[in-house]
Parts: structure tokens; sequence; C-alpha cells
């Protein structure tokens, strides 16, 4: 009986977490400021550690003087370090396609509607990669609408080029779109992949360009702003210094609860034997 309960106590320690339920979301949204996260497990100690999220994971914040406008969340995408090019901090495709997913995830969560997706490592990741414009483009592509469910997707592409790369990149993942998902869709009676998504021509920080309630920032695991399209909206937010600083608070918030978890854990086990 007694290692029954302890197990049972072991299983609420693992979804306290982030495993199982709504796996690895952490909120610390109020009436004043809209702060979540969903987190990637995957090396999760090695990132917050040195206070990075996971690549792959995503963090919601304010959108500072963007909310004038209907924009009313930024979606930081970590999909690679800015400061580290070593093992598991590197930018990888699966980082990328992990970080839509969580956004995708974090925004449903959160009860939004629609997305604005811009050319996530096409910028400064994209040397780095080791790909062509078009194949990422087409990963974008693929993971958005695999995982968009009943949310509205507006990819957006600033150039004429990144606009029409875009283009092909969603009339190629739309073809490839599982018979599973064509089921789901018609199990939650959402509108099929191609209807609620689409392509624009113009600024992600226009809303204009996509009415869509949250942008997603191509961030990185560090969840600071940084150059390219990155700096663009750190600056169209005017708010930069603020949201970056309650990144790292929900960064530090999650790397104490998890330690906390991790040591109630062992001694749990300990109690077991």
């Amino acid at each position: 009986m007694k290692r029954l309960v302890t197990f049972i106590l072991f299983i609420f320690s693992l979804q306290a977490m982030g495993f199982g339920g709504s796996a690895g979301v952490y909120d610390l949204s109020s009436e004043d400021r809209v702060l979540a996260a969903k987190i990637e497990h995957n090396q999760s100690d090695q990132f917050l550690d040195v206070q990075m999220v996971p690549s792959g994971s995503a963090v919601l914040t304010e959108s500072g003087d963007l909310k004038n406008q209907g924009i009313q969340g930024i979606l930081h995408a970590a999909s690679g370090s800015m400061t580290r090019n070593d093992g598991v901090f590197k930018p990888s495709i699966e980082g990328i396609t992990n970080s839509i997913k969580n956004s995708l995830i974090l925004a449903r969560e959160k009860g939004y509607s629609s997305v604005a997706i811009p050319f996530i490592g096409g910028g400064i990741f994209l040397g780095r990669l080791g790909i062509t414009k078009e194949e990422l483009a087409y990963h974008i592509a693929k993971a958005s609408l695999h995982h968009s469910r009943n949310l509205k997707i507006v990819f957006v592409g600033y150039t004429e080029e990144d606009f029409s790369i875009l283009e092909e990149a969603r009339e190629r993942a739309l073809k490839e779109v599982s018979f599973k998902k064509k089921a789901l869709d018609f199990i939650l009676m959402s509108a099929s992949a191609k209807k609620r998504s689409s392509v624009a021509h113009g600024s992600l920080v226009d809303y204009q360009v996509h009415n869509c309630e949250l942008v997603i920032n191509p961030a990185n695991t560090e969840v600071a702003f940084g150059g390219g399209l990155s700096g663009v909206i750190a600056r169209a937010s005017g708010q930069s210094y603020q949201i970056d600083r309650d990144a790292q608070e929900l960064i530090q918030e999650i790397a104490n609860e998890r330690s906390l978890s991790k040591k109630s854990v062992e001694k749990l086990k300990d109690l077991s034997l």
C-alpha cells in the first residue's frame, strides 16, 4: 500500500514538472499582463541552468504599443541560442518546428483564434541551419498547418521573394496534409487547413496586413529581442525592455519550479525503496 501511495505521489510530481495533462505549460498571467510559456522537455535542464528556455519552446508576452493596432500578444518561438552554437544550443529544423507547434498550443490554451507567422529562421539562423530558404519555408508551413487545429494562420512575407516562397511552401504543405488531420478537422467541425490559412505580403507589425491577434517573433532560447525581424518587433512594441524582463522572470520561475519538483521526486523515490 505504501508503495502504491508513493507511486501516485510520484506521478503527481511528474505532472508538476510539466509531464502529463497540459504538459509544460507555465502561466504567470494576471489582470495586468499576459505571460505564459509552453516548454519543450528535451535537454531542458541544460537550458534552464543557464537562464534559457529549451529549444523548441514558446513564450507568450505582452505586445506593448502593438496592442493599439489590435496585436494582443507576441509569441516568442525559441529555435536556437543567440550566444552559443554548440551541442543542443544550435538552431535546428526540429527547434523551429517544435517552437511553432508550442506557439500554436499556447495560443489555443490562452483562448486566441489567430496567429501571424513570419519566415522563422530565414535571417540570422539560415546559414547555421544549412538548408535553402525553400526547404525552411516548407518545414514552417507544414508544422503550422499540422498544429493549427481551429486557429486562423497567416504566413507573412516582408519581401516579394519571401512572400512567393511562403506561398509555394503553403501550397506544397497543403497537398501533404494527412488524412488524420482532415478527419480531425471534420470531427472538430473546423474549417479545412486551406480555408483557415493564407499568405500575406507586408510587415508583421502592421495589423492591417494580417489581422491576427498574435504575431510570432523568431526568437532565441534566451528569449531576448535580437536583430533582424526580432529587432523590428522590439522597436514597434515600444516596450522591449519590459517584455524582455517579463520573459526572464518567467524563465527563472520555471527553473525554480522544476528544481523544487526534481528534489521532491528524489525524496519520493527514496521513500519507495
